[in-house]
């Protein structure tokens, strides 16, 4: 499987390695001896820290790292990580406490409820409430139901921050967010299932004491792996979610994989299932059953999907102003949809701007060819035949932008 797509760059740094290795120590049978003899090495403690800290690892990091080989790591460090860690315990027990009381609160009123991520996340896949980041409370209900779920939060101290057509943002005092959803994105992205099938194959996870429902593992695969996908295409991906996709793979055995694949088809998010899954199996190690593995050697977009992908997570983003709309973001999104329909209804909206994209000339276009004045209107034909000649000589549409600095010109501290 992991020659299916190739090692980036980033992934060399023995800091980068140490991280993965935390994540996928429970995966492999020599991972304990694996993550003693990484720390052992020449690390840069300070890089490993602000690398690990935007992706959403500070918990497993200080978690593996604590219990295999705190003498390993410098005392300052380890400290740090156990604040981080004391703090984001301290954090989601707080949170999964608000998710029980609304859930019953939900309940009393009749309304029917679906937490998803978040504590139910990090309680389903990690088994520890403690090995998440958690940011707030999502809860998915029936679109008739929202006028009184939203008055319900309202009535318990919550403020509307912000919404869209299909959820609302809410919060309260002590920074308790809530984010209540009719249905997972817009019409023009992957739709898992309607409510009342989610609600027909829910299952309840015990949390703190309590039993809460949540979606079907099969359903949360795919998810998951739609919101990776909407985080791709904004540029906010983190490892922890593939680490989130690994986890729940492990811990629950006993996925139906057949299944979960067609709801992926259905949903028109079978690409961006693989996407997940290749990307959980290659870099920790998640254990991929051959049914999935012969979809992935059967799609070579997914595999071209993957290698773009994993070697963002700790470099540059590669984003370049002058790409206009066709940015890497929404290139990578077209192709991560496999129905053409889903492509159209994406690209809507988007057509008048690449039009004008495609024929407003620019300083390059007007160096390339010197007209006359008064001639000057002949540039909105030389802008479309230069774009040709560029995808038909190198087979990108724009010439690749410059490659970033260092990693650790790039790596920003935690905080």
């Amino acid at each position: 499987m992991n020659a299916l797509i190739s090692q980036p760059e980033a992934q060399q740094l023995v800091e980068v390695e140490l991280i993965l290795s935390c994540a996928r120590v429970r995966a492999e049978k020599n991972g304990v001896e694996r993550v003693k003899d990484l720390a052992r090495r020449e690390i840069d403690w300070e890089l490993l820290v602000r690398m690990a800290y935007p992706q959403g690892m500070v918990p497993l990091l200080y978690q593996v790292l604590g219990t295999t080989c705190p003498e390993a790591v410098p005392k300052e460090v380890l400290e740090q990580l156990r604040d981080y860690f004391h703090a984001n315990a301290r954090r989601n027990l707080a949170l999964a406490s608000e998710l029980v009381r609304l859930v019953a609160l939900f309940r009393a009123q009749d309304i029917r409820v679906i937490p998803f991520k978040g504590p139910i996340l990090a309680t389903l896949a990690y088994r520890d409430l403690m090995l998440r980041p958690i940011g707030d409370l999502d809860l998915l209900v029936p679109e008739q139901e929202l006028p009184r779920a939203t008055a319900l939060l309202v009535a318990q101290g919550y403020e509307g921050r912000f919404g869209w057509d299909w959820a609302t943002s809410f919060v309260r005092e002590g920074g308790v967010e809530v984010d209540v959803h009719c249905r997972f994105g817009p019409p023009w992205e992957p739709s898992p299932a309607t409510f009342d099938a989610l609600w027909s194959r829910r299952r309840t996870v015990p949390l703190l004491g309590t039993a809460v429902p949540t979606a079907a593992p099969e359903d949360l695969l795919v998810i998951l792996s739609i919101q990776f996908l909407r985080d791709c295409r904004a540029r906010l991906r983190r490892l922890i979610q593939i680490c989130d996709m690994a986890m729940l793979i492990r811990n629950q055995p006993g996925l139906d994989w057949a299944f979960a694949l067609e709801l992926a088809r259905a949903a028109g998010a079978r690409r961006a299932l693989l996407l997940d899954l290749l990307l959980a199996e290659h870099l920790l190690g998640a254990g991929l059953p051959p049914l999935v593995v012969q979809q992935v050697q059967r799609d070579r977009v997914v595999r071209q999907l993957a290698n773009e992908v994993q070697g963002r997570f700790f470099g540059a983003e590669r984003v370049d102003s002058r790409w206009g709309p066709w940015r890497w973001d929404t290139l990578f999104y077209l192709r991560a949809r496999e129905r053409l329909r889903d492509k159209v209804a994406y690209l809507g909206p988007l057509i008048p701007r690449l039009l004008r994209f495609a024929v407003t000339p620019t300083d390059r276009d007007q160096a390339l060819v010197r007209l006359p004045a008064r001639l000057g209107f002949l540039y909105y034909l030389v802008r479309p035949v230069r774009i040709l000649g560029q995808w038909v000589r190198t087979g990108e549409i724009f010439a690749r932008p410059k490659r970033g600095r260092s990693l650790e010109h790039r790596q920003r501290p935690p905080g």
